[in-house]
């Protein structure tokens, strides 16, 4: 940097006690003039945030609420609903346009964008692909699925950690069920299990060096530079493709081959919404572990290569 002395003029005959005021003068002026300096190079980072939403009248107002108290608000919030046939869009409706926002890091300013694609075969893919066009000139996409709530501080954190690490492409939350609303013998059941699955999940993360292998699509923060390298390596003109039944875990395995680190914090915490019904449960749980198996052995739909040493598959 040009050293700020050089543009001072010198200065004239002054008594000592006006000379002394004068180099005293100056040297604050230099100071602050260098400080103006520092501070006009300093990159503030952008987020943009992109919720797939699909029939999620009951917890969509929760989420956006959620997302607008944050300490570190998005800088932008598209819901891109698909496939609906409930209330999601007129709800969420509700909250699009500007939002000027009072936080603890000082004034906040975000948009909130309601888009309303129809009837998409790609489903939650489609969504988020959609979103990402939408916000791949920011720096980070935050991915929030449409029925997960966040602590207030989880954005600040998955933030504060993406940008001091270079090689982060990926961080997701702590992810956990609030069970304060569940009515019900059965559906209190099934969240318990559910809140016990989720915690060994988050446990086994935390005790390898929190490397997680799958950042889960309910609140996780992708760098786009790195969604960017992904697809270079893997050919492909979106980061989500269809050829895995858990395109999160898909896009994550690419994340890493591609030489960048997928982390969970240890500290951004998020709620998600739970299976009540055995049914629905099941269904999850198929799904989930008929995805582990499919990125396991290679070959099995399009041209994964098959990781049958991954811990995450393998646990499933």
């Amino acid at each position: 940097m040009t050293d700020v002395r050089s543009f001072t003029a010198p200065a004239r005959e002054l008594r000592p006690h006006a000379q002394e005021h004068a180099n005293e003068h100056e040297e604050h002026f230099v100071d602050d003039f260098a400080a103006i300096l520092e501070d006009s190079c300093v990159h503030r980072s952008t987020i943009g945030c992109v919720i797939p939403a699909y029939n999620e009248e009951e917890s969509i107002a929760g989420v956006i609420e959620a997302l607008l108290r944050q300490t570190r608000v998005p800088d932008v919030i598209h819901v891109v609903v698909n496939n609906t046939s409930d209330a999601t869009v007129r709800i969420a409706s509700n909250y699009s346009g500007p939002h000027e926002l009072h936080t603890e890091l000082g004034e906040q300013f975000t948009e909130v964008f309601v888009h309303d694609i129809g009837k998409n075969p790609d489903k939650k893919v489609g969504a988020l692909n959609y979103g990402y066009s939408l916000v791949e000139g920011y720096d980070y996409l935050l991915g929030v699925d449409g029925d997960t709530v966040a602590d207030p501080r989880a954005v600040e954190y998955l933030e504060a950690e993406a940008v001091s690490d270079s090689r982060i492409g990926g961080i997701s939350a702590i992810y956990t069920i609030d069970d304060a609303p569940i009515r019900g013998a059965m559906a209190r059941f099934l969240i318990a299990g559910q809140r016990t699955q989720f915690a060994a999940f988050n446990l086994q993360n935390m005790l390898r060096g929190r490397n997680m292998a799958v950042l889960g699509g309910q609140f996780s923060i992708f760098s786009t530079t790195a969604l960017r390298d992904a697809m270079a390596q893997n050919h492909q003109s979106t980061p989500w493709v269809k050829d895995s039944e858990v395109e999160d875990s898909l896009l994550s395995l690419q994340i890493k081959s591609a030489g960048y680190l997928t982390k969970i914090s240890p500290v951004a915490r998020a709620d998600v919404g739970g299976m009540t019904t055995l049914s629905a449960y099941d269904a999850q749980q198929v799904k989930w572990t008929y995805g582990a198996i499919e990125l396991m052995w290679p070959g099995q739909r399009g041209d994964t290569k098959g990781q049958p040493f991954h811990p995450n598959l393998r646990l499933r």
